[in-house]
């Protein structure tokens, strides 16, 4: 929306277009966003000339940056319960080892292996403490 926002003051055309498309190809770790702000940035040089295309740039940069590394960490964070400094982490691991397909699976694949972990020590937990007793038998102390 920032991006959009910042197209239209710029006065670039197609603005809501870019916008749009921008905004889904995020969607897809380091080259949706790369692959549609280099778009945005030459569809404003042809348009308005370097000086506006150097700002599309500043601004897609900004908003990218802001994005990946604060919003989209916290966002997903809380809502897979997970630290944003691991979701964060899982992403450069991903990408890091299996590219962009690997950056594009590190989320789902760490909540995955984070409710399986919670699971084990639920299960643990309850082996543990020992069987629950049958709720029909009497309590040892209980006269009739």
């Amino acid at each position: 929306m920032l991006i959009g926002v910042g197209l239209w003051l710029l006065n670039v055309p197609f603005a809501l277009t870019l916008a749009v498309l921008i905004f889904f190809a995020a969607f897809v770790p380091i080259v949706g966003a790369f692959a549609t702000g280099f778009l945005a940035v030459l569809i404003a040089l042809i348009a308005q000339g370097p000086g506006v295309a150097i700002a599309v740039f500043i601004l897609i940069l900004l908003v990218q940056q802001l994005e990946m590394n604060v919003t989209q960490p916290l966002l997903l964070g809380h809502a897979l319960s997970l630290h944003p400094a691991a979701v964060l982490g899982a992403v450069t691991v991903g990408g890091t080892l299996f590219g962009i397909v690997g950056a594009l699976l590190a989320v789902p694949a760490l909540s995955v292996i984070a409710v399986s972990a919670r699971y084990a020590r639920e299960v643990s937990a309850q082996t543990s403490r020992g069987p629950n007793p049958p709720i029909d038998e009497e309590l040892p102390h209980a006269k009739h």
